[in-house]
């Protein structure tokens, strides 16, 4: 255990967390960790630390088929955020005149420091999070009957075996996984990148076998 250890400890040491980066890490880990599914984060596209709302569905899931749901949460995400292109917009005209400010525009104004040219730009760079902590959860539960054996391909390809956690966030661990820009697999390769390692043509796919992909994987990341 105190080897284990202490090869974690090093591995480690290879992915530094500058300053510039922790703000970005936390919003992350929140998305990953601790928002639902059902729970949109509308954010800074640029900065997605700056956070204007977390819209919340969870009751409405327990209540609406799944095609219901899913019309509402696009109709509501899509007014938050031109509600919030708005607000942003109204703060950036009134900088320079704070007593006349409500509580939300003075709450969107301390979060760019008063700074009204980049409250305007940020009105058009809106974005939604939906969070993923639902498929995080069942990413590792699943991740135990590939892990031991990604890890030693890696290990023997001279790579550091927390890189094998990567399929966590491209594909929660799921081998069928397909992106809407035709990524595939454990390790979401693009049909290009496939090419170049593995069989990816009409008659077979290897992006979705997890062995030849992590072996590609591990030649790709060397």
């Amino acid at each position: 255990e105190a080897v284990a250890n202490d090869r974690l400890n090093r591995e480690r040491a290879l992915f530094p967390r500058p300053a510039i980066l922790q703000p970005n890490i936390a919003f992350w880990r929140r998305v990953f960790g601790e928002y639902s599914e059902d729970q949109s984060v509308i954010h800074d596209q640029r900065q997605p630390e700056r956070i204007y709302a977390v819209l919340d569905f969870r009751a409405d899931a327990a209540a609406l088929p799944k095609f219901q749901l899913a019309s509402f949460k696009n109709s509501e995400e899509n007014a938050a955020k031109a509600r919030f292109a708005r607000v942003l917009r109204e703060t950036a005209a009134l900088v320079n005149a704070p007593e006349r400010m409500d509580a939300e525009q003075r709450r969107i104004a301390a979060l760019f420091s008063g700074d009204a040219r980049a409250l305007t730009g940020a009105a058009d760079n809106i974005r939604t999070q939906r969070g993923l902590k639902e498929r995080t959860r069942e990413a590792i539960s699943t991740a135990g009957q590939y892990l031991p054996e990604m890890e030693r391909i890696f290990a023997d390809a001279g790579l550091p075996r927390l890189l094998t956690r990567l399929p966590i966030v491209e594909s929660s661990f799921n081998i069928n996984a397909y992106s809407k820009v035709a990524a595939a697999g454990l390790w979401q390769f693009m049909p290009s990148s496939a090419r170049l390692y593995m069989r990816h043509n009409q008659i077979a796919d290897e992006r979705r076998d997890p062995w030849t992909s992590t072996r590609a994987a591990a030649g790709h990341l060397r």
